[in-house]
């Protein structure tokens, strides 16, 4: 498997041996919101080196979910869909989780750029979020996530 390696300090991390044909990573936070932009972080660490990702567009996403878990696998199935039909790929995530009538919401202002092969290094090409092994736990030090990505 290959091994991402993500700029040092930042609480993600990728495993290896989870799924065969798949990439699985864990992140960390001490706020639900953090663990979500971890999570999308994460995401886009698997497409390309963030660090070569411009903050040039505003991405303002939105999505609605009964539980927390759903609406974890829902931004990320967001973030899928914006690469595959706009391009576009994130470095950094501004969210905000708030608890509704229904469920939960979450808005999120992303900010990245187009895809440029020439320029970024691109990685793996996510198709979706799986639920095996999906988590979205809360513990005394924050809040934890681990998901498996199909590629």
């Amino acid at each position: 498997m290959v091994q991402y390696h993500t700029r040092p300090g930042l609480p993600h991390r990728f495993l290896a041996d989870i799924a065969i044909a798949d990439v699985a990573f864990e992140a960390e936070a001490p706020s639900l919101e953090e663990l979500f932009s971890e999570a999308g972080l994460a995401l886009s660490e698997l497409m390309v080196n963030t660090e070569l990702v411009r903050e040039k567009d505003k991405v303002r996403i939105e999505v609605k979910a009964e539980t927390l878990d759903l609406l974890l696998y829902s931004f990320l199935s967001k973030l899928i869909y914006i690469k595959d039909v706009d391009g576009l790929v994130f470095r950094t995530y501004l969210p905000v989780v708030s608890e509704e009538e229904s469920g939960f919401g979450l808005v999120c202002e992303c900010r990245g750029e187009r895809i440029d092969p020439g320029r970024h290094e691109t990685r793996m090409d996510p198709k979706a979020v799986t639920f095996h092994m999906f988590e979205l736990s809360k513990s005394d030090g924050g809040w934890y996530c681990r998901v498996v990505i199909d590629v």
